[in-house]
């Protein structure tokens, strides 16, 4: 399958971060969430060989995995489900069939597809052997170990300058004075950057991430020319937090979403167990944080096919621990670009469907 062909089929699997490397296609392993140790695939592991002229293969250096691209597509629908992913990868796949063998196995697929599918179930294997979906470890919260960040770097940063206070509470941000102190936003001279500080439920300071604020636009208008966007802490585990978790109340509805300046300004909206993921990832520590602290979660997903692609895999990963809904979005708008009139009837309890 051509390189073009393997990205488009690695989205709809769930995995968009992808990195080509000479003849193969690294992504995080889909399967990471149920056969790696820690959930994740932060250095993927993960890899689909282009062949475009020929079949394409799949393996995992993590979990073991090895087939082609339809034994992938066959195991990997025994987790997530037959779900309309299912369908379009499956038509990607019977679309760019290339070979005389290839054309025969669907041409025997359509006549019998219930024993087909058994045969390449059984065909893609682990380390060798055929295995049954493992079951889902237990995360215990209390045993996380990670470190703390001293409170005094953050007593050392400076007051936000005239400039970046003027972006933040201006048409872009529109963060009110209150809700910049109930963060603790702070700025760095020297990398200048806004620092964010990021706190454990308990309050614990546990990073700060410096969002790069570069270019003068205008008086009142920064734009971001650094790179990356975002910086965070030495040694920081992103995946062991949720944005804003020290500020939740418990047993309440959770709102889910990507950015940290998203769960800022839907807090100041009134939503304020708000909770940003910082980033497309969920991990398993992530979710089983959501299922300990909410009764319900609604994700509000970014509007473009990134944030689509991110709620799809974040309510699959949710589904069967707690009732989750994916609100609806507006195209090419984040959460925080909505007025109140907007977010009230896009999480209104009448737009949402929990299951």
């Amino acid at each position: 399958m051509r390189a073009e062909d393997i990205e488009k089929l690695l989205s709809l699997c769930g995995s968009s971060d992808h990195r080509p490397r000479w003849d193969w296609i690294n992504a995080p392993c889909p399967f990471a969430s149920w056969r790696h140790g820690k959930g994740t695939d932060r250095k993927p592991s993960f890899g689909i060989k282009v062949e475009k002229d020929g079949e394409s293969r799949v393996r995992c250096l993590s979990c073991g995995l090895i087939g082609n691209l339809r034994q992938f597509v066959w195991r990997l629908a025994r987790y997530r489900g037959y779900g309309t992913w299912f369908q379009k990868a499956s038509e990607l796949l019977y679309r760019e069939s290339l070979s005389e063998a290839q054309i025969d196995r669907l041409l025997e697929f359509a006549a019998d597809p219930v024993s087909m599918r058994s045969k390449l179930e059984t065909a893609t294997y682990w380390k060798g052997t055929p295995q049954k979906a493992p079951a889902r470890k237990a995360i215990n919260l209390d045993d996380l170990n990670y470190q703390l960040v001293p409170e005094s770097k953050l007593d050392a940063l400076e007051e936000l300058p005239p400039q970046v206070l003027a972006y933040l509470t201006g048409p872009r941000r529109k963060l009110s004075p209150f809700t910049i102190e109930l963060w603790g936003l702070r700025w760095n001279p020297y990398s200048r950057r806004i620092m964010i500080p990021v706190r454990d439920w308990k309050g614990k300071l546990v990073a700060l991430t410096g969002r790069a604020m570069d270019k003068e636009v205008s008086p009142d208008v920064w734009e971001p020319e650094q790179k990356p966007k975002f910086m965070h802490s030495k040694g920081f585990h992103r995946d062991f937090f949720l944005f804003g978790e020290h500020l939740v109340e418990h047993g309440d509805t959770g709102y889910l979403i990507e950015g940290h300046w998203d769960a800022m300004y839907l807090r100041q909206m009134g939503y304020g167990n708000a909770v940003a993921v910082m980033g497309s990832h969920l991990s398993g520590i992530q979710v089983e944080k959501a299922v300990t602290m909410f009764k319900e979660v609604v994700i509000l997903p970014d509007g473009d096919k990134p944030g689509g692609e991110a709620a799809v895999r974040w309510e699959h990963a949710l589904k069967g621990r707690v009732p989750v809904a994916v609100a609806d979005c507006v195209p090419d708008q984040d959460p925080d670009d909505y007025d109140p009139y907007q977010l009230e009837d896009l999480l209104s309890v009448d737009n949402l469907s929990f299951g």
